[in-house]
């Protein structure tokens, strides 16, 4: 039987013999006592008595996940067997934890490397591949299903995409919030559409993939972008119980859109995407554009390209202009780096920069919202308090802001004027496409409601006096329409009301409805503080759940909704990764294994 020294060395050449721990070589020659002293030394570790056999075994064990390329030949074969199997579990999670083309295993940079790493080990084909991938997207399908069958409730949010090949692919996520009040999201298809992409067939592949997961009928809500065939195969469906909940960063970034459309801002946007063009295309100026910001003690920043499909692009690229203005200008006067044929094409007066400086701290908060808004930790519920926020705090103007006609000074005079026109555009789109302060707003909208159930906006102080009651009274229907269902659901005595009603209760004939009722449970709710915006308020309601049992219940329902679609847009991120151009002629059914393994490998 080897010495129980090996598990803790291994030979190497000229007689010596490495620690596995701390790596120092050792001489062992002769025997194996200078490898004990220093094991008992340096590490602490005694020979094992009989008693400790098990251990040893499991040192064992774990050692053989890390053999070395000299161990092979002292192992035996059902161990190199076990070994050989992680190898293969291994680059089988490579492949989608990376995003590589699943022929990487054919590929004779890899080959070469497993043969000198491990000889004896017989490399799987892309087929063995496939059908191993096929079998982790298998497991990891039936793991998260369970965990969806435990969700009270579900939302879904889809978008979208068109691949190299032309494919059309709609992603479909699902949001919910885990027994422990953890939200979770996961992507439950990546599906190719090879029919037209109506608002029937989009129904149909939502419809499909709800009831594939067995959650068709526990559906709050559906969350999508602005396009029309998906919102109308939302609005006609009975998928979910809301409808007409759109990606409420997307709808901001369409108000934004209105206000970057006035001909002043255009053509000042225009003109600085020309210059940030030039600097990225030209490496002369590019290189001295470092140079002058080392000079000017600037910190060296690149100019920031506009990007029509990048939210907020336009307020990085402006504010990379602002930043970088004396180190740009300096290098367009300079002939010996700008010829003056290009410096007045790209010549900037001094009202552009003015409204440049201008325009920045006015796109600072719609990017910050669209921040909030895309930051899975905010549900649904922060959409209106943040969005009438903006408007009344930061699209209002002040006086400061108002220049009155008879000053002489006419540009200053357009440039307020521009302003005032791009706060007015901006705050009456915002109240356009999310129904702010409008009397044929409903009162079921998810949003009020959502927002009546987070601790942090239960107050509805944004709303306006009139709505918070409407608002209000409408939770007490939903508490009273969930607490029927729940009641019906648990009519053999599980409900957790029957639970919570200790034999002390019934002894003292404790009415039941004095804690238990839901009106008294809400009104209780609203009688706590309202918390700070930063509050996490899954944290919060997992530590009151107890205490608002049937609020909880609700809460939970509507704090599934996610305030964007973000999630199944970056689904599609991940599929541009998957789809490249060494694997664009992968089948759609190995689009979707790849995209669902890749976005769910944290779960």
């Amino acid at each position: 039987m080897p010495s129980w020294v090996w598990e803790f060395f291994k030979k190497v050449p000229d007689g010596q013999s490495e620690c596995r721990i701390c790596k120092k070589t050792i001489s062992n020659k002769s025997s194996t006592g200078a490898l004990i002293n220093h094991l008992m030394r340096v590490h602490g570790k005694n020979r094992p008595s009989p008693n400790d056999q098990s251990t040893s075994s499991d040192a064992t064990d774990s050692t053989t996940e890390n053999m070395d390329i000299d161990d092979h030949s002292r192992q035996s074969p059902k161990k190199m067997e076990n070994y050989f199997e992680k190898i293969s579990e291994k680059i089988t999670n490579m492949i989608y934890q990376d995003q590589l083309p699943i022929s990487f295993v054919n590929g004779k940079g890899f080959q070469d490397l497993m043969n000198f790493l491990v000889p004896k080990y017989k490399i799987p084909c892309r087929s063995t591949i496939t059908k191993r991938l096929h079998l982790t997207y298998s497991q990891q399908k039936l793991k998260l299903k369970a965990d969806l069958d435990k969700a009270l409730q579900v939302t879904l949010s889809t978008d979208g995409w068109t691949s190299r090949s032309q494919d059309h692919y709609i992603a479909v996520n699902a949001h919910y919030i885990t027994e422990k009040w953890e939200p979770r999201t996961i992507n439950l298809s990546t599906q190719v559409i090879t029919e037209r992409e109506t608002s029937d067939n989009i129904l149909h592949r939502l419809k499909e993939t709800s009831e594939e997961w067995g959650i068709d009928k526990k559906v709050t809500a559906i969350v999508t972008d602005n396009a029309r065939n998906i919102v109308l195969a939302v609005q006609n469906s009975n998928v979910a119980e809301n409808t007409g909940l759109t990606c409420s960063a997307h709808t901001l970034q369409l108000a934004i859109k209105e206000g970057l459309s006035i001909q002043s801002i255009k053509e000042v946007c225009d003109k600085s995407q020309k210059i940030v063009s030039h600097f990225h295309h030209s490496h002369l100026a590019n290189n001295e554009l470092k140079r002058r910001q080392e000079m000017l003690g600037l910190p060296e920043l690149k100019l920031i390209q506009n990007c029509v499909t990048r939210w907020n692009s336009t307020y990085f690229m402006l504010e990379s202009m602002v930043k970088n203005r004396n180190a740009v200008t300096t290098v367009l006067g300079d002939r010996q780096v700008t010829q003056l044929r290009i410096a007045k094409k790209l010549e900037l007066s001094e009202e552009d920069w003015g409204l440049i400086q201008q325009l920045v701290p006015l796109l600072r908060p719609l990017h910050l919202a669209t921040e909030v808004f895309c930051n899975t930790k905010n549900p649904v519920s922060v959409v209106r308090p943040v969005i009438i926020s903006l408007i009344e705090k930061h699209l209002n103007g002040s006086d400061n802001d108002v220049v009155e006609e008879e000053e002489d000074d006419d540009d200053e005079y357009a440039l307020h004027s521009c302003l005032t026109e791009f706060r007015n555009r901006v705050s009456n789109e915002l109240i356009k496409r999310f129904k702010i302060f409008t009397d044929d707003i409903s009162i079921t909208d998810p949003r009020q409601v959502a927002s009546a159930l987070d601790p942090r906006y239960k107050d509805l102080q944004m709303e306006r006096p009139e709505d918070r009651q409407l608002i209000r009274s409408r939770v007490q229907e939903l508490l009273e329409m969930n607490t029927e269902v729940t009641s019906n659901t648990s009519i053999h005595g599980n409900s957790s009301d029957q639970a919570q009603e200790s034999a002390l209760d019934i002894l003292f004939k404790k009415p039941r409805n004095s804690y238990t009722d839901p009106k008294n449970q809400y009104a209780s709710f609203l009688s706590e503080p309202e918390v700070d915006h930063n509050t996490d308020l899954y944290e919060w309601w997992h530590h009151r759940e107890k205490k608002f049992p049937a609020v909880a219940r609700l809460a939970k329902k509507y704090l599934t909704i996610p305030a964007t679609s973000a999630a199944a847009e970056r689904v599609f991120s991940s599929a541009g990764n998957t789809v490249t151009a060494k694997r664009n002629c992968l089948l759609p059914e190995n689009v979707n294994m790849l995209v669902f393994l890749f976005q769910n490998k944290n779960l």
